[in-house]
């Protein structure tokens, strides 16, 4: 039997601007209950969050976000390099508050707001 959440899932479609940041993976963590969600950006920049392939949306309430190019490939031989700062992904103070019904959220993210690092191989 599942659990009862005080929040529930609602369509989050966004953007990333500045550069129009393709082929970005985004997440959307819930801060209490519930699935985290999941996306990647389109050519343009934008991007709808999904919690499968087959539902769309994000938990509403406050959704820690983390946006990121880096990623490892199923062999470990390394993947696409990392070209979006930390403070965009793994120490991101970024935060959408998701409401009930259509939401958007645009994040303008800075080249030089901090270091880059690659994902690591084990």
């Amino acid at each position: 039997r599942g659990g009862t959440f005080g929040n529930q899932p609602s369509p989050a479609r966004t953007a990333v601007t500045e550069c129009s940041l393709a082929d970005a993976f985004v997440t959307f963590t819930p801060e209490s209950n519930g699935a985290t969600s999941f996306g990647k950006t389109s050519s343009d920049g934008t991007y709808v969050m999904l919690f499968s392939d087959s539902q769309k949306g994000a938990f509403t309430g406050s959704n820690r976000v983390s946006i990121s190019t880096g990623d490892i490939s199923a062999d470990s031989s390394g993947g696409i390099k990392e070209l979006v700062p930390q403070t965009y992904n793994d120490e991101s103070n970024l935060v959408a508050d998701v409401k009930s019904g259509s939401n958007t959220f645009d994040w303008e993210l800075k080249s030089d707001a901090g270091e880059v690092v690659q994902p690591e191989v084990e």
